[in-house]
Parts: C-alpha cells; sequence; structure tokens
C-alpha cells in the first residue's frame, strides 16, 4: 500500500491481487473503508512484487487521531 502523491489516492497491491476476495468485494461495491494502524516507516518504503490488479482508493472523507502533535485529538477533512 503507498500514497500517490499526485492524486492523493492510495493504492493498495500485492501479488496475484486481482484474484483476491478483497479485489472481488471491492468491484462489486465500491465504498470502502480503510484503517491504517501504526505506520512504521516511509523512508524506505518497500514495495514488494505488485500484479498489475490494484485497488486504488480516492478517499472522500479523512480521520486521524494523535498524528499531529500541535492539534488535541481528532481531525477530520473531506477530500476534493
Amino acid at each position: 500500500m503507498f500514497l500517490d502523491e499526485e492524486s492523493g489516492d492510495i493504492i493498495i497491491g500485492g501479488h496475484a491481487m486481482g484474484a483476491t476476495r478483497k479485489f472481488r468485494n471491492v468491484q462489486a461495491n465500491a465504498h470502502v473503508a480503510l484503517v491504517i494502524d501504526d505506520l512504521v516507516s516511509t523512508d524506505p518504503w518497500t514495495v514488494p512484487f505488485m500484479s498489475r490488479e490494484v485497488i486504488r482508493i480516492t478517499p472522500t472523507w479523512v480521520t486521524t487521531w494523535g498524528l499531529d502533535e500541535d492539534a488535541n485529538g481528532r481531525q477530520s477533512r473531506r477530500g476534493s
């Protein structure tokens, strides 16, 4: 999984993603929720082999807890 900095989309991939239940579920219903808990490192990003099939999530709502030290608690914003 990684962030496409240009579009703001979240890209989820993996080995043979097109054959997974996750991929079929998103094809059937494009409304998804995603929780990212405990991102260890962004430097370096490690991206193993990924198949051509990926899931691209374009956020319409983003909520964070405790990521911005200057803000207390939860922050939310609507996507563009």
